[in-house]
């Protein structure tokens, strides 16, 4: 019998392979940066980088149109955001060259991994959840 470490008894343990999982990168942009947006802005600007044919076209008028992204998820996936009291709005731009707008609560977050989660309206990576002992 082989001895026990406390997690083949616990089925919801999280065990060291989902803990050394794929990690996001998220370079976000200083705010002094950052240039004022509005919702309108962001809708104008994805009218714009949809005519583009390829990211770097999209990217690049994106970038003229609204400045810096808010920050950059593994290189790849630019992401500009408009925030109000209750809401943020974003603008995302794959690496693909795919574009989309939504409209998320302000602090909604998205699960990255078993153990980590990001701030949608800030970008923000917490590793580790909240309430969750390790």
């Amino acid at each position: 019998m082989r001895p026990s470490d406390g997690t083949n008894a616990d089925p919801l343990a999280i065990g060291d392979a989902m803990e050394a999982g794929p990690t996001t990168t998220v370079v976000v942009t200083p705010a002094r940066q950052l240039r004022p947006k509005t919702v309108r802005d962001l809708e104008e600007a994805h009218q714009l980088a949809q005519k583009m044919e390829t990211f770097d076209e999209a990217m690049k008028k994106l970038t003229v149109r609204l400045g810096k992204p808010n920050w950059v998820e593994n290189g790849r996936k630019n992401v500009w955001v408009v925030r109000d009291s209750t809401h943020c709005y974003r603008l995302v731009l794959e690496a693909d060259g795919s574009i989309e707008t939504e409209k998320v609560v302000a602090d909604e977050v998205r699960m990255l991994s078993a153990l980590s989660q990001q701030n949608l309206c800030t970008g923000v990576v917490v590793n580790g959840v909240p309430g969750l002992k390790h």
